[in-house]
């Protein structure tokens, strides 16, 4: 990933003084594998994920003050989940684990981190349908509402996060309690594929 405008932006779109250029950054989901069952007969999940590439900072002309930040990052993440349906709503309780490599940090040399998170995700899904009919067919619009409340615990952050070059949320993280809302809208249409009439969201 490179930048090929005379601006920089971060992910979220904001113009920033500095672009991060990925050169390039590999990731590979290994597994989401169920390896047991509860106790309460809900299953054991295992997801696996490793990340590994270069970043650096591509500084605007106009900014004066610029540091090599070039930085080999290889990541780890390991995740066993329980989730479940209570009614109505899945609930997921998760402990993760984190090993981050950097081959290049603020002080110079490298060095390595661990996180450990714990926490849970309770959600459901609410849909209702509006339908017609039209050249001999039946037509339809559903709207899709999916909230969701994730309550995590991040503990045991080795080294502080301004040991490390700020690319992402993985070099920022540090030890918090945190609740985040989240309330996802979807409208979908029935379209014809080659399974027959699938939902496809088109808002």
């Amino acid at each position: 990933r490179f930048n090929l405008s005379e601006f920089s932006y971060r992910d979220d779109r904001a113009v920033a003084d500095r672009f991060t250029e990925e050169l390039p950054v590999i990731t590979y989901d290994w597994i989401a594998q169920p390896l047991g069952k509860t106790p309460w007969d809900t299953p054991i999940v295992v997801d696996l994920a490793t990340e590994i590439g270069e970043r650096r900072s591509d500084y605007d002309d106009r900014l004066g003050f610029r540091i090599s930040d070039r930085t080999l990052r290889t990541d780890q993440l390991v995740e066993v989940s329980a989730p479940f349906h209570l009614g109505a709503f899945y609930v997921r309780p998760f402990l993760s684990t984190r090993g981050t490599f950097y081959d290049n940090t603020v002080q110079g040399g490298s060095e390595g981190r661990v996180a450990w998170t714990t926490g849970v995700q309770i959600g459901t899904r609410l849909s209702r349908t509006w339908s017609w009919s039209g050249d001999g067919e039946q037509n339809g619009v559903r709207h899709v509402i999916a909230p969701k409340i994730s309550v995590l615990d991040r503990f045991h952050v080795d080294d502080r996060a301004s040991e490390f070059f700020p690319f992402d949320e993985v070099d920022t993280l540090g030890e918090e309690q945190l609740v985040r809302v989240e309330l996802r809208n979807l409208l979908q249409t029935m379209e014809k594929t080659e399974r027959g009439r699938q939902p496809r969201d088109f808002v």
